[in-house]
């Protein structure tokens, strides 16, 4: 009598177990399902930054890599950057310029960039590969908040 007391006790228990990791197994499902806002609107992706490209009505002027390294050498006269074309982003200098090809260009741009209508936007600017005609790898070398106009 006993033991099938006990027997009976523990597939309560397996089954109460069962019952729970079903639970959470569903709660996680749905947690993970999209959002429904009505009929039209599916929420499936968290809010995501657009991605900024450079475009060829950025491009400023042509320049050379020795034009380039003659006006961004570094000239700290305290010695806390390296006296390097670009300072601290030499390395990156150093990475875009050996990505270029033999009929690549290199240009400067300038870009306003908003990529929310809510909030303020920048200007970027630096220096873009054009390939084939096209602008392709970019170093950011500025970034110039929008100024706000706040009303009197």
């Amino acid at each position: 009598m006993t033991g099938q007391l006990l027997s009976a006790a523990l597939g309560l228990l397996g089954l109460g177990v069962l019952l729970a990791l079903a639970f959470v197994v569903h709660a996680w499902r749905e947690w993970r399902k999209p959002a429904h806002h009505g009929d039209d609107e599916i929420e499936t992706e968290p809010l995501m930054e657009p991605r900024f490209v450079v475009r060829r009505k950025h491009l400023l002027r042509r320049m050379s890599v020795a034009e380039i390294e003659k006006q961004e050498m570094v000239k700290d006269p305290l010695g806390a950057a390296p006296q390097l074309p670009f300072g601290h982003l030499h390395p990156q200098w150093v990475e875009l310029r050996q990505g270029v090809h033999k009929r690549d260009q290199i240009w400067t741009f300038s870009a306003f960039w908003k990529p929310w209508p809510w909030a303020p936007g920048e200007t970027r600017m630096g220096y873009v590969v054009v390939r084939h005609g096209k602008p392709a790898e970019y170093l950011l070398t500025s970034l110039e908040p929008e100024e706000i106009k706040v009303a009197a």
